[in-house]
């Protein structure tokens, strides 16, 4: 399993980690308990030899009975994981149950788990889930925890439970586990789709990397991005593939549809693997890839680009390339920064000519077959330093966060505040394009006198609009109803909602 390999043994279960490293269960001043399956599985298992033919029961469940009077133990498979509950009848006391796991360092955790940190990842128990009757009906219930030398005693405490009712116990494991090589590796974004398969797409320096033997491109050239596809419970790789050439290259954003992948960053590789004519025109591009769901085939890349590339001494306005991406059936978009005053902007631009400084751009290709073609490119920014950090695309508009210190940034509203008098410092903006023009429907400045990043945009369920990112300022204009209402110290989370995709209508606001 992806907590290890399990030994179902009378004193209790011990657990081999992947590396060796075991874990030791042992239930504390109990019984002998009698140890047996469970469900018979429909799957045979034999074993046979050269001079035996044996069958192997193989079971669906695994009881530990009467560990302590009126307590049993029972393990079973769950979403890819060994889960296990404590069964408590009638008139026994749950608090009879004290067991110790060893072999590892242990805390519990301010959300109520108990988390064992081992060489191979982090083994979880997480916080119990208690019932009787129906497994709606939750009880009060948590871990107490005691300290060993390499380990931890453990027991529940429980409240208002009926005595007189069987009570089920249930603290499910996970397992996170470690991913990467000795170099510095990181994740960038995770995907994943109804089928339950993981997709993660960063960046590393590990010429180690785990990638897989049938690899797109199993070497690393420089700095290079990764993808891969885990399997759903995390335990295995499907596919693991280095993406880049020579020079540097940084996935910031991946989106996926039903049948691709849709990677965007910047590269600063003159042998990018690009499917077209495009080639790197300053030493910084922005890149566009299109992957197949197993990793296998490069359906287009290209870069796009101008001529110029500087780095600015802030964390705000970075280096030229893309930071955002979406898709949207026949519609695909990216967004990122420029310097160059020769970005390749379509004839219909809203903006086409850098305004001063670095400057958000947007492109869009429709996405309908593999050769993708450039409907709309255009600059976005005022005088000064402007970024696009997150897009999200709907079936009319592009909404567009970045972040600027212009004070002529194109906005069509001051609802919001905006402090101009604090030179340099960063704002949010928030823009509304219509899909086809790129005309602008909506742009405002958010933020205070601090400096005010976005990270993430994003639709509810009900079509609101979601954002979130970092903020600096004292005076960030949280909204009455705000969970945190006054700035902790230097840099803080905020999120903030608005009623719909107008952007105008705020809604249960701002938290720091």
């Amino acid at each position: 399993t992806p907590a290890g390999l399990w030994n179902f043994l009378p004193q209790g279960p011990e657990i081999t980690l992947a590396d060796g490293q075991r874990l030791l269960w042992r239930f504390n001043q109990a019984q002998t308990p009698r140890v047996h399956g469970k469900l018979p599985h429909p799957t045979r298992l034999r074993h046979i030899t050269a001079d035996k033919n044996i069958a192997i029961p193989n079971w669906q469940q695994l009881l530990y009975a009467q560990v302590w009077p009126g307590i049993d133990l029972l393990f079973y498979w769950k979403n890819g994981q060994i889960a296990h509950d404590w069964l408590v009848a009638p008139y026994a006391n749950p608090h009879n149950i004290r067991w110790s796991i060893s072999g590892a360092h242990g805390q519990l955790t301010n959300s109520g788990t108990i988390a064992l940190q081992t060489q191979s990842g982090v083994w979880t128990l997480q916080a119990p889930h208690s019932w009787q009757q129906h497994p709606d009906n939750s009880l009060p219930s948590a871990f107490t925890t005691q300290p060993l030398e390499n380990g931890l005693q453990i027991a529940f405490q429980l409240t208002d439970y009926d005595p007189s009712l069987p009570l089920v116990i249930d603290p499910t494991v996970v397992f996170s586990s470690f991913f990467g090589g000795t170099g510095n590796d990181g994740i960038r974004r995770l995907v994943s789709p109804t089928s339950g398969a993981i997709f993660i797409a960063g960046n590393t320096l590990s010429a180690d990397f785990p990638v897989t033997p049938n690899a797109l491109n199993v070497s690393l050239a420089n700095h290079d991005a990764f993808v891969a596809q885990l399997t759903a419970d995390g335990s295995a790789t499907a596919w693991v593939t280095y993406i880049g050439g020579s020079g540097v290259d940084v996935v910031q954003d991946m989106v996926m549809d039903d049948n691709h992948l849709y990677l965007t960053g910047r590269t600063e590789s003159n042998d990018f693997p690009v499917t077209d004519n495009s080639t790197l025109n300053g030493s910084s591009d922005a890149f566009l890839l299109k992957l197949s769901l197993d990793g296998q085939t490069i359906r287009y890349a290209r870069v796009i680009g101008g001529s110029s590339h500087q780095d600015l001494d802030n964390d705000i306005v970075d280096v030229e390339g893309a930071y955002a991406i979406d898709v949207n059936g026949t519609q695909l978009v990216i967004a990122g920064t420029t310097r160059s005053a020769d970005f390749p902007v379509t004839a219909n631009a809203q903006q086409s000519q850098s305004a001063g400084g670095y400057d958000g751009f947007i492109a869009r290709w429709n996405n309908s077959d593999n050769n993708e073609s450039l409907e709309y490119a255009s600059y976005l920014g005022g005088s000064l330093d402007d970024s696009l950090r997150a897009v999200v695309l709907t079936e009319s508009l592009i909404l567009l966060a970045g972040a600027s210190n212009s004070t002529d940034f194109p906005i069509t509203t001051a609802q919001v505040h905006h402090d101009s008098a604090t030179p340099g410092a960063f704002d949010i903006t928030l823009t509304h394009l219509e899909l086809t023009s790129g005309e602008i429907q909506m742009a405002q400045y958010i933020g205070g006198q601090g400096n005010d990043t976005p990270t993430t945009l994003l639709l509810d369920n009900d079509g609101n609009t979601l954002l979130g990112g970092t903020t600096q300022s004292r005076d960030f204009p949280v909204s009455e109803n705000a969970m945190q209402t006054e700035h902790g110290g230097a840099s803080d989370a905020f999120i903030l909602r608005f009623t719909g995709t107008s952007g105008t209508g705020r809604s249960r606001g701002r938290i720091y």
